[in-house]
């Protein structure tokens, strides 16, 4: 499978984070994924959908919509950040952290 990089806008960032650099790599979501991994999370409701056709049907619990964990947002996409100005990557870059902060708090919640 082809890996591709992480496109250079993303360097840009928004107004507030300019020094963020991602080097990070992309690729797509195997079968083998919904056995390696405990959650896989989607982005918005269609690679959510997505993600639920691909996966077999033990492991749908596996797979979440990220801002289901956001305390402002359940439920809600996160927004693609190159259709509109640079404050969208600000915007972004508010949602996922403070989705990823609940995130961790939900994994080192001690077991029930």
């Amino acid at each position: 499978m082809a890996r591709r990089r992480a496109c250079g806008r993303q360097d840009a960032g928004g107004r507030r984070a300019p020094r963020i650099k991602i080097r990070s790599v992309a690729r797509q979501v195997t079968r083998t994924d919904f056995e390696d991994f405990d959650w896989i999370l989607a982005m918005d409701a269609s690679n959510l959908e997505t993600l639920h056709r691909m996966a077999p049907a033990a492991r749908h619990a596996r797979v979440r919509l990220f801002r289901d964990l956001d305390p402002d947002g359940r439920g809600r996409d996160v927004p693609d950040p190159y259709y509109g100005d640079m404050n969208g990557f600000d915007d972004v870059l508010d949602i996922v952290t403070r989705t990823a902060r609940a995130l961790l708090a939900e994994l080192t919640q001690p077991a029930r």
